[in-house]
């Protein structure tokens, strides 16, 4: 799979609609707050053929920030059936746990952020617990996914595990385009080990650790909902 970091960077028809689509909107109904701040933005795409399963993971372990009010919404490009789409397990962003950042060797990820490739397909810090066996056992989990249709969002939170499923054939490409937002009480931070490309880095900013990232608005923008 090929996964395009920050592409509204490159792209203005995807910077036009991170600022004024109804994205922002959800983010701050369910955050609620009236302005939330663009931390990361991704394309997604996948060749129709074998599906690889992406691992159980949650986002917030990948991205230089810490905070409670972070948001994915998930935007399909594709029709896609549950058992390749995402699954979430229900409740796990409560668990107040930060998961290792890992990506099995099977399922290893190229990034595009520029010119820039970035592979994250490594455990980064090996100091965090890793993501328990959910599949092996997932009678003890609950577990929710949906068949989607080209428009359908899935909103959940940074926190949470998702994960999607694979399959040995399908039949079309998949693509989707997914923002992290963040709201008021979102930091910067600077983790151990490899992560998705840093926004402040770039941007050609200089951020301290700990601060507000609403204090950068020239690096995170933010987008008022309406």
């Amino acid at each position: 799979g090929i996964t395009d970091q920050f592409p509204s960077m490159r792209i203005p028809e995807l910077d036009d609609f991170l600022r004024n689509s109804p994205a922002a909107t959800i983010a701050c109904n369910l955050l609620g707050t009236t302005t939330v701040y663009h931390l990361l933005d991704q394309a997604f795409y996948k060749e129709a053929g074998r599906i690889l399963a992406t691992p159980w993971h949650s986002d917030h372990s990948y991205v230089n920030i810490e905070g409670k009010s972070q948001l994915r919404t998930w935007i399909c490009c594709d029709p896609s059936p549950a058992t390749i789409t995402l699954r979430i397990v229900r409740g796990s962003h409560r668990w107040n746990v930060t998961y290792r950042n890992y990506v099995s060797n099977e399922s290893d990820l190229v990034a595009k952020s520029g010119e820039k490739f970035f592979n994250i397909g490594r455990a980064s810090d090996n100091h965090l617990p890793v993501v328990p066996e959910i599949d092996r056992y997932s009678e003890s989990f609950d577990i929710i996914s949906w068949d989607v249709s080209p428009g359908d969002v899935v909103a959940f939170d940074g926190h949470i595990l998702h994960a999607a499923g694979g399959l040995d054939h399908h039949p079309d490409k998949r693509r989707a385009y997914a923002i992290i937002w963040g709201g008021d009480d979102i930091r910067y931070t600077e983790r151990p080990g490899m992560s998705v490309p840093d926004l402040a880095k770039v941007k050609g900013g200089h951020i301290k650790e700990g601060d507000l990232v609403s204090l950068h608005p020239d690096i995170f923008v933010p987008v008022a909902g309406s």
